[in-house]
Order: structure tokens, then sequence, then C-alpha cells
């Protein structure tokens, strides 16, 4: 299964939120290749700091043109069991070709106006992409950075303008937890957490990964039927 992570605005959590999804895959005992599609290499560093088990592949692909890209996703769809494509915060063609071969593209958002616009203009690039090449491509926006302790006006507002579009809403989001955020800074993988840094309440991150991943999967599968 490919997952393509896509959104013109930079800053939604494209990486973190694929680094998640890897990890959440690579415990289940799938096997895993990120595909960096972004010239700011983040998921490429996250890769050299070499704590990544031999489950996790990193492609790194720096042709603008996009001419390799789809060759990297097809072949890694053929040797792993999950495809995982980190776009540029920009819109770009390399991204719109990784959105166009993708089974599901996931859209990253914080509640704020900006992440909004971007994920809108995500959302209505893809669109045009089915219109033209007449083909499904499920795409929903997951909410990242959230507060497990008191929802905004701002949140309210924006889960209400998104619920009346038809855009899709993964239910629940990411949350804000730190040991994401140790989780990028060591390198690793969720779960390889403790063995290099001191993970704070890791089961609760475990917990709401999972619990996004399941979503997912759930929506993907109507989707396609």
């Amino acid at each position: 299964m490919h997952f393509c992570f896509a959104s013109p605005k930079g800053g939604v959590g494209k990486t973190t939120l694929a680094v998640i999804i890897a990890s959440e895959a690579v415990r289940h005992g799938q096997t895993v290749t990120l595909i960096e599609a972004d010239p700011n290499g983040h998921l490429r560093e996250w890769h050299q700091k070499g704590n990544c088990p031999s489950d996790i592949t990193l492609v790194f692909d720096d042709d603008p043109s996009g001419a390799n890209l789809l060759d990297a996703i097809e072949h890694a769809t053929q040797t792993t069991d999950i495809v995982i494509t980190d776009t540029e915060g920009t819109a770009n063609r390399r991204a719109d070709l990784a959105c166009q071969a993708a089974d599901l593209v996931v859209i990253p958002l914080q509640f704020s106006d900006l992440d909004l616009k971007g994920a809108i203009a995500a959302h209505n690039t893809i669109s045009r992409i089915e219109q033209v090449s007449n083909n499904l491509i499920p795409k929903i926006l997951v909410p990242n950075k959230l507060s497990a302790a008191i929802t905004t006006n701002d949140e309210r507002n924006i889960r209400d303008a998104i619920l009346d579009t038809d855009m899709n809403l993964c239910d629940p989001g990411i949350l804000e937890k730190s040991a994401y955020r140790q989780m990028i800074a060591a390198g690793c993988l969720l779960h390889d957490l403790p063995n290099f840094a001191k993970a704070n309440n890791i089961q609760s991150a475990f917990d709401n990964a999972q619990a996004v991943l399941r979503s997912l999967i759930k929506f993907y599968q109507e989707a396609i039927r």
C-alpha cells in the first residue's frame, strides 16, 4: 500500500506523521520503504542518524522533474509491504506525481486558517488530478499536534468548516506528544525510543498512533469499496 503525505504548506507535520505511520507498520510486522521527495531532506536527516531497524528502507529522490519518482514508488511497492512518500511543502510536479500514484493521500494540518488553506489547495489539486486521470484517489485530512486536554475555538470552527465541505477528516488526529518529538530527534521508531531516550508516557503515544492508523485503513477500505 502506498501512502502519500502532501500539502503545499510547510510545517504541517508531514514528516513526523510519516514516521509515526511507518513506526506503527513496522511494530505490526510490516516492511516499509520511505521515499523522500522533499529536497529539504527531513526524512533523510532522521534516517541518517542510524537508529532505524532493517525493516525501514529510505529512498531519496532529488530530481525536481519527478522523472525517477514513479519508478521508485513502483519498485518499492513490489519489494515492501508499505510505501510512504513524503513530499515538499510547495505545489510542484513531483508532489502531483506522488499523489497520482498513491493508494491514499494523507493531508496533515494543524487547526489554523493557513493550514486549512493549504489543505484545501492540496485537496483541490488531487481532485483535478482525478478528473484528468479518471481515477479515484482516496484523500483524507489528518489533524496534527492536537491538545488532549482542551479544544480551542479555532479547532471547533475549522472542524465545522471542513465538515461543511466534501473533504474527509480523520478522527482521531495526532496528539501533541513529547514521545513523537523525541522519536524524530533520536532518529528511531516509536517503539524503539526507550533504547535512545527517556520516553515520557510512551503508551499513550502508541495508543494514539494505532488509533490514527486504524482510522486511515478503515477510511481507505470504505473509499475503494
